[in-house]
């Protein structure tokens, strides 16, 4: 889904391989507004962005963090 509205953004380069810190830190652009507030350019992308991250911390915590405890890699 991020790369189909990633394509839509300006800046989009189609000679590039684009991933997710990629499409997040060169196609996710913002600028501040008269009242100091960030406004992205295109808050699809932005929601999906902050969806994705949000869905991988989720895995990241139940599927990853228990393994990593069970064999003491982490304490």
């Amino acid at each position: 889904m991020q790369q189909n509205l990633a394509k839509k953004t300006n800046n989009y380069n189609p000679e590039f391989t684009y991933g997710i810190y990629q499409i997040d830190s060169e196609l996710n652009t913002s600028y501040k507004d008269s009242f100091n507030n960030t406004v992205f350019d295109y808050p699809e992308v932005n929601g999906e962005i902050k969806s994705l991250k949000s869905n991988i911390k989720k895995y990241y915590l139940k599927e990853i963090v228990p393994t990593l405890f069970k064999y003491e890699l982490l304490k």
